[in-house]
């Protein structure tokens, strides 16, 4: 996990994955891929086309904040980034951050092959209504390859870490991990090991779109979940996002779910007595 650098925006300070935004370029480096093609991509990300864009940002910008690049060679082996080729790419990070470099035009000089095929689906997040600003962000899961570590880029990110997912839970607040980076490191904490994580990654199945809503509990505006039993009740009374709905139930205050519905919650209290029998007494 990557920490990014202190901005204005509510990821100021946060651990986070290594990630970024599309780049139009990234669709040039279609031809230099392996593993997988735009119309596989496609399908498995359910879009019309330029699927492989996905992979190839990913790959991108990973190499860009992480210094880890997932590309094959000529004779298809992957890249040992503490060797000369490696140390030689490892300097065009910035420059490729900067937009001095293209992508496309590192993988040719090199005669690199990305290594998409290695990249597993396994999340999609969209950021809530009522934010500054959106994302809409797919999750991609790979094993390190073999000869390679790790670098933040003193730009963006200003320091990295490998943590084991319940490490990182038990540090949320320290770590101001946002919502996405909670859930999914749930998710990968429930596997034994790597193996059991790239079987369940590589496995068919639907990557629903989870966005959650923006709601108020007694400690401020809070993110709610779709598996969350508020989250249907938010989008109804707060269809804009604004925040303004309450995620908890508050006794006494009168809630329109409707022209015709009015729910006033109550606190009950439940007692037990017991009683002595006439058999107990003789």
């Amino acid at each position: 996990m990557l920490r990014r650098t202190e901005t204005r925006d509510h990821t100021s300070g946060a651990w986070v994955f290594p990630g970024g935004l599309l780049d139009a370029a990234d669709r040039h480096c279609h031809d230099v891929c392996a593993g997988i093609d735009d119309a596989a991509a496609s399908a498995r990300l359910g879009v019309a086309g330029g699927g492989l864009d996905y992979y190839v940002a990913a790959i991108r910008e990973c190499f860009e904040e992480a210094g880890i690049l997932f590309a094959i060679d000529a004779q298809g082996q992957p890249i040992d980034m503490l060797v000369d080729t490696g140390t030689r790419l490892a300097d065009l990070r910035a420059p490729l951050h900067r937009g001095e470099v293209a992508f496309v035009d590192i993988c040719r000089e090199f005669d690199l092959r990305l290594a998409a095929g290695d990249l597993h689906y396994i999340a999609h997040w969209v950021t809530p209504l009522g934010r500054p600003k959106r994302f809409d962000t797919r999750f991609f899961l790979a094993a390190l390859p073999a000869g390679q570590s790790s670098a933040h880029d003193a730009l963006e990110t200003v320091d990295h870490a490998w943590l084991r997912p319940a490490d990182a839970l038990a540090r949320a607040g320290e770590l101001r991990l946002l919502t996405p980076q909670r859930s999914l490191l749930a998710t990968l904490g429930r596997y034994a090991d790597m193996h059991a994580l790239v079987a369940w990654a590589r496995s068919p199945r639907e990557v629903a779109a989870v966005t959650p809503r923006l709601a108020l509990d007694r400690n401020g505006v809070q993110t709610v979940q779709p598996n969350e039993p508020a989250w249907a009740e938010i989008g109804y009374l707060d269809p804009q996002g604004r925040g303004s709905a309450w995620c908890e139930l508050r006794p006494g205050v009168a809630v329109d779910l409707s022209s015709h519905v009015l729910r006033v919650s109550l606190r009950w209290v439940v007692f037990s007595i017991q009683l002595a029998t006439a058999s107990a007494r003789t």
